[in-house]
């Protein structure tokens, strides 16, 4: 019963999830800055190179992680809006509302492609290092989701340091190419 209500949740949680692709939310500092430094802090903290395979995973984790940060870009668009404030100015004797730009984005289908390439990349990384199984892969995918949704739940996740570098990587690739493809998301990103 419990592997039923388990997958329901998994896929009620991936479909909205999907859903939040096309939607746009507020653009914060903390999910396209801080949340991909603090990432590659702790990619640095827990990477161990035991053998020469690591460095090769290592190395091709970083190239695959560059291309797919770059290629989630495709897709990114961002909306601005007028938003008034609580702060109001005297124009003579009217009181006129002092008014702020709000930012909006959204990653779309690409973002999406990417994020879901990140996620099988990872879990065979774990499967031929760690020898998953169906029970550890379903749980896998469902932290995946949950992280993906709420950024905060990375801390202390105890993630190996492969997941750490792909999302570091590939989300300060994400960050870095937006701030030099669209202007006004340097603007939202000093605004916010």
């Amino acid at each position: 019963m419990l592997g039923y209500v388990g997958f329901l949740i998994t896929f009620g949680l991936t479909a909205y999830f999907i859903t939040q692709q096309f939607k746009y939310a507020k653009v914060t500092k903390f999910r396209y800055y801080v949340m991909p430094i603090f990432a590659f802090g702790q990619f640095v903290y827990s990477v161990r190179i035991k053998q020469t395979q690591d460095i090769y995973l290592l190395v091709g984790l970083l190239c695959f992680s560059l291309v797919i940060g770059y290629f989630q870009t495709t897709s990114f668009q961002l909306q601005q809006k007028t938003r008034a404030t609580q702060l109001y100015v005297m124009q003579g004797e009217t009181k006129v509302p002092v008014m702020r730009q709000i930012y909006y984005s959204r990653g779309g289908s690409r973002y999406l492609v990417g994020w879901f390439l990140i996620f099988l990349v990872q879990l065979l990384v774990t499967i031929s290092r760690q020898h998953a199984g169906t029970h550890q892969i379903m749980s896998e995918f469902l932290m995946d989701v949950l992280t993906s949704l709420f950024v905060f739940l990375r801390i202390g996740d105890g993630s190996s340091w492969w997941v750490w570098e792909i999302y570091a990587c590939s989300s300060l690739v994400y960050y870095f190419v937006l701030i030099r493809r669209h202007p006004t998301f340097s603007a939202a990103m000093r605004q916010t």
